[in-house]
């Protein structure tokens, strides 16, 4: 039975929300009136199964395609699962071919663990997710943008912004103008690969850009949706906060 809410923002906006014991994000959904786009591919087969299971609960249309916003394996291991093409921008795409390297094994994977290639925190996560983690499958991706890239679902416009940010190097915003949300996957959290805390001049940086994007509602990867204004407020806290510490 599926436990996490399948969820309208607006009238062509949905997300499946996140799930914090093996760390699922939410993964978005717009629908046009032609196409439609999933944000995110979720961290396993089963995860992507359980969009699937919703659109087809609500009579919603399989979406065309799906945009990954960062290389982490929460957000690109249910690739394999989607019949949707992938967009990737062309950082995510170079760790995506470094990920499909690796072996799954628990020697391979504490090895990992001790040259920090991996974190604990997702390393646990992982293998509640998989039981068998030989059953991991990296996927490369369909498409690879160098920039911007702008989607028409039909009436219904994306914007797919490739940005650096906090969390990681290949961020990728997804903005939606006619409904005034924005999908940010993990871009204002902090870097768990280098030392788990905040840059302060890369936390800046992304509190100016979002001050510059028009949107209503800010969709984070693993947490509720909330305002523009409610998001910057919360940033600029902890960059106060960060800056008195200096």
């Amino acid at each position: 039975m599926r436990t996490q809410k399948f969820c309208q923002l607006t009238d062509n906006v949905w997300y499946l929300e996140f799930a914090e014991e093996t760390d699922r994000p939410n993964i978005g959904y717009v629908c046009g009136s032609k196409q439609a786009l999933l944000i995110d591919a979720g961290n396993s087969p089963a995860h992507a199964k359980s969009v699937a299971d919703c659109l087809r609960e609500y009579g919603l249309m399989p979406p065309a395609w799906a945009a990954i916003t960062h290389w982490h394996w929460d957000h690109t291991f249910g690739m394999c699962g989607l019949r949707a093409k992938t967009i990737v921008s062309q950082k995510t795409e170079q760790q995506l071919r470094r990920m499909r390297r690796w072996e799954w094994t628990d020697e391979a994977m504490q090895s990992r663990l001790e040259t920090g290639e991996e974190i604990e925190f997702c390393d646990t996560r992982m293998r509640r997710e998989y039981p068998d983690t030989q059953k991991i499958r990296v996927k490369m991706a369909d498409t690879v943008i160098a920039g911007e890239k702008q989607l028409d679902l039909g009436g219904v416009s994306c914007r797919l912004l490739p940005v650096d940010s906090p969390h990681s190097r290949d961020a990728m915003l997804v903005l939606i103008p006619e409904e005034g949300v924005l999908f940010a996957g993990d871009a204002d959290c902090e870097d768990f690969y280098h030392g788990g805390c905040y840059d302060i001049d890369k936390l800046a940086a992304y509190i100016e850009l979002l001050k510059q994007l028009e949107f209503t509602y800010y969709v984070p990867g693993h947490w509720h949706p909330c305002t523009k204004q409610q998001e910057i407020e919360f940033l600029q806290e902890k960059l106060d906060a960060l800056r008195r510490q200096k």
